[in-house]
C-alpha cells in the first residue's frame, strides 16, 4: 500500500505517490572524507538518489559538514547507540538523520525522523 504521507529529503520526494527513490550506503569510514566522497560520487553516477553514511564516532560526525557540502546527492546519517552523535549530525546540516528504533526509544525526548 502506498503511503499518503510525503517527505522531502534534500529535494528527493519520498512517499505520497512519488517515484521510488534509490538509497544506498557507503562502506568507507565516514571520517575518511576523500574515500567517502569518491564513493558517494560513484553511487550518484550509478543512479542513487540518497546515500547513508555510518556515524559511529565523533570524527565521522565532524566529517559530515564537508561531505554534505560536496555531495551531489542528499546524505542521511546512519547513527546507532548514541543520540549525542545524532545531535552533532543535525548540527552539521544534514538533510535527514536516522537512528535505529532501539536507540530512539532510549533517547527520551529526542525527536529525529526515521527514514526506512
Amino acid at each position: 500500500m502506498a503511503s499518503e504521507r510525503q517527505i522531502n529529503v534534500g529535494g528527493v520526494l519520498i512517499g505520497g505517490g512519488a517515484p521510488v527513490a534509490v538509497q544506498t550506503m557507503t562502506k568507507t569510514e565516514t571520517a575518511n572524507v576523500e574515500a567517502t566522497l569518491a564513493q558517494i560520487i560513484r553511487c550518484a553516477d550509478a543512479g542513487a538518489d540518497l546515500i547513508r553514511c555510518a556515524v559511529p564516532r565523533e570524527g565521522d560526525a565532524e566529517a559530515l559538514k564537508t561531505l554534505v557540502a560536496q555531495s551531489p546527492i542528499p546524505i542521511i546519517a546512519d547513527i546507532h547507540f548514541n543520540h549525542t552523535l545524532a545531535l552533532k549530525a543535525i548540527a552539521k546540516a544534514l538533510k535527514r538523520s536516522e537512528e535505529s528504533t532501539k536507540d530512539r526509544a532510549k533517547a527520551d525526548g529526542l525527536s529525529i525522523a526515521k527514514l526506512r
